[in-house]
């Protein structure tokens, strides 16, 4: 007979004492193989079958884990230790909280894995919308490559799509207590000042030597909180810009600092430009239906849906915008009327600066080309649109119900 250990999500604050515990007691952390799963749940409860592997672990009769856990999200034997015998799942009073938290991961890996259309709308108003499209795609990996298992190998999660090496190096030493040297912003600055390298940190050359050089540093007995720990020096500490030097505890043998060269530490070889992008969006609208599309290729906001844009150099005026074929190949040469033009505020972006303006337009009826572009303007709400979409949304439904 073997007892699991049942972690309750709702609870659970991501603290790994029960990990912990588990290793100090057993040598190893806790952990299922996806098999084992799969025939304790064949037949018993077919609606949580293969994903209740998060939340079961086969090590002993004992459990010290569900001693250790401050919020009480492990259940003690007799509270509900899920009893396996032969394979059978010998219910209690509270297998019903293991059914309820299993379904709940199973309804997010299912929103996840969704479509992306359902994901972007999810994510909308966090940018950087790349994560959300490779987080989605990275799930479905771990679906179909891992079968459903998160891998615990860094060439396996650095493999995952959107993975780079931060954030594999990151996820294996916090989980698997792996010994990966993360290197982010933080750490570059931290590394640059103490040892007073000049290396440019965005060259090939300059990320090679310092992830080595913090992998030379790495405390491979505690590597996750070893990476937490610097990078949080480098935030709270050894910052940008006015670094609390005076109160370092690592003063003395700071190079950087005995060299005068702080405010020179990390090197980059040249900034990004940031360039100044015109949108003129044309908020076209017949009856009780508006022209949305969805944006396509490598721009920004990839995915997501928006009003017919027309991108200018420079601003420009309307009757000149009108002017402009794309303006006569979407409204034709049938009736419209320009109703207001709203400037919106700059939206600022890491590398771009965009000036919007759009100008609400009512026309009889769409030409063949609009047409297919056309959906219902009570609809609007549904679509992932970009943040500054929104705003605009926003502030004309409240200022007209009947945009």
């Amino acid at each position: 007979m073997t007892y699991g250990m049942l972690i309750d999500l709702k609870k659970c604050v991501g603290c790994h004492a029960c990990s912990v515990a588990c290793k100090e007691a057993h040598g190893t952390r806790p952990g299922v193989r996806r098999s084992r799963v799969d025939r304790v749940f064949e037949g018993t409860y077919p609606d949580v079958r293969k994903t209740a592997y998060p939340m079961l672990c086969m090590h002993c009769e004992t459990a010290p884990c569900v001693e250790v856990c401050p919020q009480d999200a492990t259940y003690k034997r007799e509270d509900g230790i899920v009893v396996i015998d032969k394979g059978v799942i010998v219910a209690n009073e509270k297998t019903e909280d293991l059914i309820n938290a299993v379904e709940g991961s199973r309804r997010l890996i299912a929103k996840i894995v969704g479509p992306e259309d359902e994901v972007l709308k999810l994510w909308q108003g966090l940018g950087y919308y790349s994560r959300a499209r490779n987080l989605r795609a990275a799930a479905r990996e771990v679906v179909e490559r891992f079968g459903g298992v998160f891998p615990r190998s860094l060439d396996d999660v650095r493999s995952l799509r959107g993975v780079g090496d931060y954030t594999a190096a990151a996820i294996c030493s916090a989980a698997y207590d792996a010994p990966c040297a993360v290197v982010d912003g933080n750490v570059y600055r931290v590394l640059s000042r103490l040892f007073d390298l000049a290396e440019p940190i965005d060259t090939t050359a300059g990320k090679r030597a310092f992830a080595c050089l913090a992998q030379s540093q790495l405390d491979a007995a505690h590597p996750g909180r070893y990476n937490q720990a610097i990078m949080d020096f480098g935030a709270i500490q050894c910052t940008p810009a006015s670094p609390r030097c005076e109160a370092c505890p690592l003063s003395e043998s700071c190079l950087a600092l005995a060299a005068g060269t702080v405010a020179d530490r990390p090197v980059k070889r040249g900034k990004t430009r940031v360039r100044d992008r015109w949108f003129n969006y044309l908020h076209v609208a017949s009856g009780d239906r508006v022209l949305l599309h969805r944006r396509e290729g490598r721009d920004i906001w990839q995915g997501l849906y928006e009003f017919p844009l027309i991108e200018t150099d420079a601003p420009v005026e309307f009757p000149d915008l009108a002017a402009l074929p794309q303006f006569r190949r979407l409204l034709g040469d049938g009736p419209w009327h320009l109703v207001r033009s709203v400037s919106l505020p700059r939206h600022q972006l890491s590398h771009q600066r965009l000036h919007a303006v759009v100008h609400r337009i009512e026309t009889p009826a769409f030409t063949p080309a609009a047409a297919a572009m056309a959906v219902p303007a009570d609809s609007l709400g549904d679509y992932a649109v970009p943040r500054l979409v929104d705003r605009y949304l926003m502030q004309a439904g409240s200022d007209d119900s009947s945009f």
